[in-house]
């Protein structure tokens, strides 16, 4: 409800305005009334009106020095002024300290009314403005977490805008680091990420997370403006390192140890260069991913310096292509002797080419790899020989001989070749009970004496045909049949009832009730269309 004050010193133009119109059906409250300047400012404080309804001249205070004092203490109120003078120079200063309205005396009633609906409009305009902005403040503010880590991702991909507006939305989400100071990004990972996923509940990963976050921000915001968050399981540091780099390399050691101590586990940290512009941030996390990815190469719990990364350090690995298409080879014709010893020469391969547990590590998973795109390609069950969400290859992690690898890898290996061969098996049994068919569609046949025909059992017999053919035993039978029946029709002497005998129908009327299922037509159409 939108609250009127009118103020005018003359009782009988407060009565005519309160009294004439009906104020209530319109939605709005006369809340007072004043009959000079001085009531008119204690009522203002005292009732808080949204409208004032007020005569421009009256004693002790007038309506301009009203408005005036209410301007001055930045009462947020719509004032519209009465006048019985049509003077200008009223007008314009009305207008000046923002009055909606200028009325002059006499007024009808419906003018009064329309004006101040009008203004009521507007404020409710305004509320609805307020109240939108209000709301939109405080999604912002509730997702400020969120669209500021989503900023310092993009900061660190090179798409933020690296303009003028990039110090202001510094300033927006409240960025300790600097846009135009030094920069460095360093990444941590967890070295056992995967393990913790598996044994723990999500509530439990997300309180480890936020505990490495807490341990991380801790030690480097004691020394260093930084921002730490996390993308895609990993935690980023930036951090506006200047000075001694030995004492930021200090501080990451303190870092894995405090982790590992308190939390019980490892983390390795990649580390890019020191850059003083801010400019080179994404170079400096492309060299912190290339530093976390030697992990694999380097072991667990490592500390690893993009600046320190050198050949002989990361030693150079070709992979056994050829084994591998050796391999896959024997599996895709499902020789079991053939894939035994050929696996056996992939892995003698890669123990007599590298050292490297890491190397051998990575080999064989790039095998499971190629095994997993075969068995997709083959349309193989791969949550069968991988298990639900490639459990197996997970698995392959967590192993920490290559004789153990070999074993899981053996067994993968040999569920492919047991799914490949069974396969091999299922075609041969579907291609003799097509010939059977093809041999005897006109006979009075049916799915059992298939089945006997070719020695499995009817109930496994119609799985598997539907299951390799695609449709079930029956409505195949028919399409057989009703084909046959449609290259006898070409004959003009044939009758229906000898043709639907001569493809295996004993009973004319259903063979007319099939025959039109499966060409839309009756025997009789058909043939008219065909000589048409």
């Amino acid at each position: 409800m939108i609250k009127l004050l009118i103020v005018d010193d003359e009782e009988v133009v407060r009565d005519g305005i309160r009294l004439t119109i009906d104020w209530l059906s319109n939605g709005i409250e006369v809340c007072g009334e004043a009959e000079d300047g001085n009531q008119a400012l204690e009522l203002i404080h005292e009732l808080k009106p949204d409208i004032l309804l007020m005569d421009i001249r009256m004693p002790l205070m007038n309506g301009l020095q009203v408005i005036e004092a209410v301007y001055a203490a930045q009462i947020p109120l719509k004032f519209i002024f009465l006048s019985g003078y049509d003077d200008f120079s009223y007008a314009q200063q009305a207008m000046k300290f923002g009055a909606s309205a200028y009325l002059l005396k006499p007024c009808m009633p419906e003018e009064i009314l329309d004006t101040i609906l009008k203004v009521k409009s507007e404020l409710q305009d305004q509320q609805s403005r307020k109240e939108m902005y209000e709301s939109l403040q405080l999604k912002f503010t509730e997702n400020l977490p969120f669209l500021k880590e989503k900023f310092l991702v993009k900061l660190i991909h090179n798409e933020a805008n690296t303009n003028q507006h990039l110090v202001e939305n510094f300033e927006v989400f409240k960025l300790a680091i600097d846009p135009t100071g030094p920069i460095n990004v360093a990444i941590i990972q967890i070295d056992d990420h995967l393990v913790l996923k598996d044994t723990l509940e999500n509530k439990e990963v997300e309180l480890i997370k936020i505990a490495v976050k807490k341990i991380i921000n801790e030690i480097i915001e004691a020394a260093y403006c930084c921002e730490v968050f996390e993308h895609k399981n990993d935690f980023i540091i930036l951090a506006a390192v200047d000075g001694d780099p030995d004492r930021y390399n200090r501080l990451l050691d303190q870092i894995k140890a405090s982790i590992k101590r308190l939390l019980g586990f490892t983390v390795s940290v990649g580390v890019g260069r020191i850059y003083d512009d801010f400019s080179h941030i994404h170079r400096s996390y492309m060299e912190a991913v290339k530093s976390i990815d030697a992990r694999f190469l380097l072991g667990t719990d490592s500390l690893i310096h993009f600046e320190d990364m050198t050949y002989e350090e990361v030693e150079e690995f070709i992979y056994p292509i050829q084994a591998e298409k050796n391999v896959l080879s024997s599996l895709k014709t499902g020789n079991a002797l053939e894939l035994s010893s050929r696996l056996e020469l992939f892995f003698t391969t890669i123990s007599r080419d590298t050292s490297s547990k890491d190397h051998m590590l990575k080999s064989c998973l790039m095998l499971c790899l190629s095994l997993y795109h075969i068995g997709v390609e083959m349309n193989m069950k791969t949550d069968d020989i991988f298990g639900q969400g490639l459990s197996s290859i997970d698995n392959i992690l967590k192993l920490g001989t290559l004789e153990q690898i070999k074993e899981k890898i053996g067994l993968i290996t040999h569920s492919f070749l047991e799914q490949t061969l069974n396969r091999k098996s299922s075609n041969k049994i579907i291609e003799s009970s097509l010939k059977y068919i093809a041999e005897n569609y006109d006979k009075d046949l049916n799915l059992d004496k298939v089945a006997n025909s070719i020695y499995i059992n009817p109930g496994y017999f119609c799985l598997l045909f539907k299951k390799t053919v695609g449709t079930n035993f029956i409505d195949y039978l028919n399409k057989i049949r009703i084909e046959k029946a449609c290259e006898q029709l070409k004959d003009i002497h044939a009758k229906s009832y000898e043709v639907a005998f001569k493809v295996g129908y004993s009973n004319e009327k259903y063979f007319y009730q099939i025959f039109k299922k499966y060409t839309g037509m009756t025997p009789t159409q058909y043939r008219e269309s065909i000589q048409a």
